[in-house]
């Protein structure tokens, strides 16, 4: 197992939530990642966060082995069913998870 690679950091203020992906992320920081914003998230009454705000600016790439695990982290994102997702300057890598 290697050292998670890629930084985040997350606010919330319900009914937003607000994430800053950078950096350059391997498969141990996206189960990191994921783990932890599910951790915050259900701190919340169910259903008190209906936003998403997702900051994409400063990430620069996911390793082959990371990709499985940040779209199902996605596919929960969905689920979760905000009523608005918003991903701030995507670049091609994040467009395709």
């Amino acid at each position: 197992m290697f050292k998670a690679h890629g930084d985040w950091r997350y606010f919330v203020e319900p009914p937003v939530i607000y994430v800053e992906i950078s950096g350059s992320f391997n498969k141990e920081a996206v189960a990191s990642f994921s783990i932890e914003i599910a951790q915050e998230i259900i701190k919340y009454p169910e259903h008190s966060i209906q936003y998403a705000v997702v900051n994409l600016e400063q990430f620069e790439l996911a390793t082959a082995d990371s990709i499985e695990i940040a779209k199902v982290y996605f596919q929960a994102v969905k689920a979760r069913g905000y009523k608005r997702v918003d991903y701030i300057k995507a670049n091609i890598i994040a467009r395709n998870l």
